[in-house]
């Protein structure tokens, strides 16, 4: 049977009559598995949408980060700042990272029609990896935020998971 698609980082939710951010994690909706599609354009279009909506959900993620970051910035004294430009630097390596990755795993199945679609999973499942990445910092930086607002510079890093 082949992997399941499956989602991780949603972005974030703006609890009700605050400015507070709270991590969010979902599920992909109905975890189809796109090696059951009998005809290869149906397994196609199924690997090239999970990474689409990997994609998106990666994005909003990362505009989290970067708010997140920039909050990171203010907490900081002047010259220990850079959060902000350390996850762009970061984020634009991972994506060039992603994409030859995934070129070159596709180049094990350069002739055949499978090529395309080894490339769209391969790059749908390191996104997927990304955003549960993406997900685990966010977690400290909601940790880092808390703290600041109790007005301690002490957290608890036992109480992230993973």
């Amino acid at each position: 049977m082949g992997r399941l698609c499956r989602g991780c980082l949603a972005g974030m939710v703006l609890s009700a009559g605050s400015s507070i951010l709270l991590p969010v994690s979902v599920m992909a909706g109905d975890m189809v598995s796109c090696d059951a599609a009998a005809a290869f354009a149906a397994r196609l279009d199924c690997a090239e949408e999970a990474f689409r909506a990997s994609d998106e959900r990666l994005t909003s993620a990362f505009a989290t980060m970067l708010l997140l970051a920039g909050n990171l910035e203010r907490l900081l004294p002047e010259g220990e700042q850079g959060a902000t430009a350390s996850l762009m630097r970061s984020q634009r390596a991972w994506v060039d990272y992603r994409d030859s990755a995934c070129t070159s795993r596709g180049f094990l199945f350069r002739g055949t029609e499978d090529e395309p679609f080894v490339v769209s999973r391969c790059m749908n499942e390191l996104t997927l990896d990304r955003l549960d990445c993406l997900d685990r910092v966010q977690k400290v930086l909601l940790l880092r935020d808390r703290a600041a607002e109790a007005g301690t510079d002490e957290f608890a890093f036992g109480s992230v998971e993973n």
